[in-house]
């Protein structure tokens, strides 16, 4: 229901690279927005996956402190949802996807050559939040700073 009602809504495709394998990981994201511009701000939460395991994203975040954000474009739309498979930790969602890969600029994280708008991010905070009948777990609210903005005229 909050993914269906807040509408309309960007979907932030969320780039990353595991510090410890070098493999990189795009993916989706539906709870997303800007949340300040002195300086920029983003906010995304990443919920968990059914069995309350951390998607590849976050823990990739998590390590690295830094990604990079996509707007999808409906040019590239059908790659961009190719990517939410469920794909292991040691595939690069960019083969599977077809999407091209460029390396960011101030960051060290990829980023989609195919988006219009690309948001290079560090971790600034990470909120936890958990179900409050079971106490674990369920979504990681990411507060990054963006610190330097792509944009292809």
């Amino acid at each position: 229901l909050m993914i269906s009602s807040a509408t309309p809504r960007p979907i932030a495709l969320v780039s990353s690279r595991n510090p410890t394998t070098g493999v990189d990981n795009v993916a989706p994201f539906s709870y997303f927005g800007c949340v300040g511009h002195d300086p920029p701000m983003l906010a995304i939460g990443f919920c968990r996956n059914r069995n309350g395991v951390m998607k590849d994203s976050i823990t990739n975040i998590l390590a690295s402190k830094e990604f990079s954000v996509q707007i999808i474009s409906e040019w590239y739309l059908d790659a961009a949802n190719h990517s939410c498979g469920a794909f292991p930790p040691e595939t690069d969602e960019y083969v599977e996807s077809g999407m091209t890969k460029m390396e960011c600029q101030d960051i060290k994280a990829p980023m989609v050559k195919e988006a219009a708008v690309t948001y290079e991010c560090k971790l600034v905070h990470v909120q936890a939040m958990t179900n409050p009948q079971s106490g674990k777990p369920t979504t990681e609210i990411v507060l990054a700073e963006v610190v330097k903005i792509h944009v292809d005229e």
